[in-house]
């Protein structure tokens, strides 16, 4: 799955980097997040950034992706 970071205009690309390693923190405390990969400044513009999410396989997991997706939204 896709998360979509957007800091507020004129943020910094410091300031979004630490936004978006939150973000990273809190899928990669998440259950059935395998792994993710992150990129900073997408498309050319230090206040986005987009972290694709891995999820573990289906054998070894109990939730679907919408599952996983719903557990890390506020």
């Amino acid at each position: 799955f896709i998360t979509a970071v957007i800091a507020p205009d004129g943020a910094t690309a410091e300031f979004t980097s630490r936004y978006q390693r939150q973000l990273e923190n809190i899928l990669a405390a998440t259950p059935d997040v395998h792994n993710q990969v992150s990129v900073l400044g997408w498309p050319e513009d230090p206040t986005r950034g987009l972290i694709f999410g891995m999820l573990n396989d289906w054998d070894t997991r109990k939730r679907d992706a919408f599952a996983v997706i719903n557990s890390v939204q506020p």
